[in-house]
């Protein structure tokens, strides 16, 4: 008795995109590839076997059009779950959503996951942070901010050098495709900029690859008051017990 319509301006583009979004037990929507990818990483954890609890993990294609699909499976009563940014856009629907669905809607404090999540890492790790596991992007990266930075020698260390102690805070707008305020700027320029962070994280699998960075490099704790609520949530709707923490 709960189920009504699910009106076409609301879910229609994502009906011809991913479709069993609609059919299965639990679908969570992921405002972008990052946070899909984060989600499964993390949730894996959580959960165990996503098929096998009917959760299926969706791109919601940006903040508008997650918030608009989110907005149509509240109205049409189905069972579903978000992760999402905080872009301090549409300040009266969020809020509207969230008291729908309680802890089953993730929204970062302010930003995107990147500039939520990178902060919290210790500044003696951001090597780390930066080196790709399979060693195929660590270079890209480490140009990506020395360009950032006007510098032509790419290396960790000069970079750090220059960086001081505002390498971090680099890190998070290379990641996140934040351009400076930089007057000199061409389109060009900031174009370029923003492309860098698909050299980041800002694909389902580099999602995957600063979810397991949170483990391995021990930022779990600072995030778990944020992402353990969520976990348990889906667990309750799932008809499974709460949890007190993340195996490591």
């Amino acid at each position: 008795g709960k189920l009504g319509i699910l009106a076409s301006s609301n879910i229609g583009r994502h009906l011809k995109m991913d479709p069993e979004t609609f059919l299965s037990r639990m679908a969570i929507v992921c405002e972008g590839a990052t946070e899909l990818g984060f989600a499964d990483f993390v949730l894996k954890k959580g959960l165990g076997d996503l098929l096998a609890q009917g959760v299926h993990l969706t791109d919601g294609g940006g903040h508008t059009c997650a918030l608009q699909l989110l907005e149509g499976l509240a109205a049409g009563g189905l069972t579903f779950a978000g992760m999402v940014d905080n872009e301090g856009q549409f300040s009266g629907r969020w809020p509207n959503l969230k008291q729908k669905l309680g802890d089953l809607l993730i929204q970062w404090p302010s930003g995107c996951l990147e500039e939520h999540v990178i902060p919290l890492f210790d500044d003696a790790k951001l090597w780390e942070v930066i080196e790709d596991p399979d060693g195929e992007k660590t270079g890209m990266r480490l140009r990506c901010l020395a360009e950032r930075l006007r510098i032509n020698d790419a290396t960790f260390q000069r970079i750090r050098e220059v960086a001081g102690p505002n390498l971090k805070e680099l890190i998070v707008d290379a990641a996140s495709g934040n351009c400076p305020d930089d007057p000199s700027l061409t389109t060009d320029d900031r174009k370029r900029m923003k492309g860098w962070c698909k050299s980041w994280f800002k694909t389902e699998e580099g999602g995957r690859e600063l979810a397991k960075k949170v483990f391995d490099l021990d930022v779990w704790p600072n995030l778990r008051p944020n992402v353990l609520p969520f976990i348990n949530a889906l667990r309750q709707s799932l008809g499974e017990t709460p949890i007190g923490d993340l195996s490591e």
